[in-house]
């Protein structure tokens, strides 16, 4: 296999992987933005954590949110403890 054609396809696997790569990375970043929102925000932790992010038990959820907050709390305190 002659030089050319090695550094040809070099360059190719590397124009093929870096996107790969970055788009990888991304991903892995913006989870960690994720996991950091929820964290910061404890109500909305709990009820991550209840449900495990599956919306079939989103019901757990709710009923954690209700339970820090019941029907008739006042919004600006509950806006102000997100």
């Amino acid at each position: 296999m002659s030089r050319s054609v090695k550094w040809v396809l070099i360059v190719c696997l590397a124009l093929i992987l870096m996107p790969v790569a970055f788009l990888t990375l991304a991903i892995t970043w913006a989870d960690i933005k994720t996991e950091r929102f929820y964290r910061e925000r404890p109500i909305l932790h709990a009820m991550r954590q209840a449900y495990g992010g599956d919306s079939l038990k989103s019901d757990q959820a709710r009923d954690i949110l209700l339970t820090r907050f019941p029907i008739g709390s006042d919004a600006t305190a509950v806006v102000l403890t997100l």
